[in-house]
């Protein structure tokens, strides 16, 4: 092979490789949103639990007087 050959080759490595990486990070954040995506609705189902306890305790005591 030539030289231009060895370098075209290698440049074909190359972009072979950063494409590999480039996938490699968008998947890396695709699963950080989803991970994010799942804890804000685990937040938001607490935040709900903790306001209909709240709800309840007043209702409790405005039952009881």
């Amino acid at each position: 092979m030539t030289e231009v050959e060895d370098a075209l080759e290698d440049i074909l490595e190359i972009e072979d490789a950063s494409a590999k990486q480039v996938e490699y990070e968008s998947d890396i954040k695709v699963k950080e949103k989803q991970s994010a995506e799942d804890m804000r609705k685990k937040a938001v189902e607490k935040l709900g639990e903790t306001h209909k306890r709240k709800g309840d305790k007043k209702r409790m005591k405005c039952s009881k007087k």
